[in-house]
């Protein structure tokens, strides 16, 4: 039997995205051994113990998928959880070499919730830390819980304009989540994370509003800075211009774990009235950031601001400027150049019979090298 087929089947069927699990590896090494092989056999004993052999392998493999799928079974299986960072993180945030187990940086019990701090990254441009959250007793799985992350003014006064971003998700009993950090300006190399959390939202997807539960589950950290941040600013020529719009690539900040994208918009309110075909629709924008074709990167998150130019005009003169600062994950080693393409998301309004759409603004498209 074909030891890479297997590994492959086991994978495929539970959805992993490393190696078969070392201890499950063993047990088919010792499974598959145990089949005796002999130099003279008949054609009808090969086919016999060849049979045997498939029999025997498939049986491993769906009791190991059983395994996996049973509540008994849960508890062998949470060693794996080697890294939250591995299992729901984007490209920017790197797996550490070598744990065989997740890592537990510290933690805080109260009220009989646990927090546990497992994973950091920290790059000058981006933070990233990893969390789980556990009780005494189970917490329901249809619920969604977001611990309440705050930074402390410390933190704050140092590194002003901080945007921040929080996902969560379910592992066995308890919750797990990755909290990142964006950085405007320069930041010290040795980082002293101090993070307040004094509440715990509990949200049901099936029913309105959501419940908390008040404590301290505060936590700090000194964080060394692992990389380093390149700046670049494009000229006038990185914009686009039509019926009056204008469209600009401003800059962007390049660090090993994310990628900083500054846009402005000028849009008259008459180009906007023609997007929202006489107020039958709202409108949106989104950024697409694309290279090698048709690979785009994926955005963590974003913040925007926007005025009126010149309110002394006549109202249907009145432009709007609108000042856009993008997340996304890193441009991949080797890219040379990417391209940013606005895109106009569409929603109707009131009973309209519509849908929701998606329109490249093309003629926006900006091609922006990477240095």
């Amino acid at each position: 039997m074909n030891r890479p087929h297997i590994d492959q089947r086991i994978q495929e069927r539970l959805k992993l995205h490393r190696p078969v699990p070392a201890e499950i590896n063993a047990r088919i090494e010792h499974t598959l051994c145990s089949l005796q092989s002999y130099k003279r056999r008949s054609k009808r004993k090969i086919l016999y113990s060849t049979a045997v052999a498939g029999i025997t392998a498939c049986v491993v493999l769906l009791s190991l998928t059983f395994a996996f799928n049973s509540n008994i079974y849960a508890n062998s299986v949470k060693p794996f959880l080697q890294s939250v960072f591995g299992i729901m993180g984007d490209n920017g945030l790197a797996e550490a070499d070598g744990n065989k187990e997740l890592p537990v940086l510290t933690e805080k019990e109260y009220a009989g919730y646990t927090l546990r701090i497992h994973e950091v990254q920290f790059d000058g441009l981006r933070l990233s830390f990893s969390y789980s959250l556990s009780s005494s007793t189970d917490i329901p799985r249809q619920l969604y819980v977001l611990p309440d992350f705050q930074l402390d003014t410390s933190v704050k006064q140092v590194i002003p304009n901080i945007l921040k971003s929080d996902s969560g998700g379910v592992w066995e009993d308890g919750k797990i989540g990755i909290v990142n950090y964006f950085f405007a300006g320069q930041v010290p190399d040795l980082l002293q994370l101090k993070v307040n959390v004094g509440k715990l939202a509990f949200i049901n997807g099936d029913s309105e509003g959501q419940e908390t539960v008040s404590g301290d589950w505060s936590f700090e950290l000194d964080v060394q800075k692992q990389g380093d941040v390149r700046e670049q600013t494009y000229n006038e020529e990185k914009k686009s211009t039509e019926d009056n719009a204008l469209f600009r690539v401003i800059g962007s900040r390049l660090s090993p774990g994310a990628t900083e994208w500054n846009l402005y918009w000028e849009l008259p309110l008459a180009f906007i009235a023609k997007i929202e075909n006489n107020r039958l629709a709202g409108y949106g924008m989104k950024y697409n950031i694309m290279y090698d074709g048709d690979k785009q990167l994926v955005v963590i998150t974003r913040m925007s601001s926007s005025q009126i130019i010149d309110k002394s005009l006549p109202h249907e003169d009145w432009i709007q400027a609108e000042s856009i600062r993008l997340l996304t994950e890193p441009v991949p080693e080797g890219v040379q150049s990417v391209k940013v393409v606005p895109v106009l998301m569409v929603f109707p309004l009131g009973d309209q019979d519509q849908e929701y759409s998606e329109r490249p603004l093309t003629q926006f498209e900006i091609e922006i090298p990477i240095q």
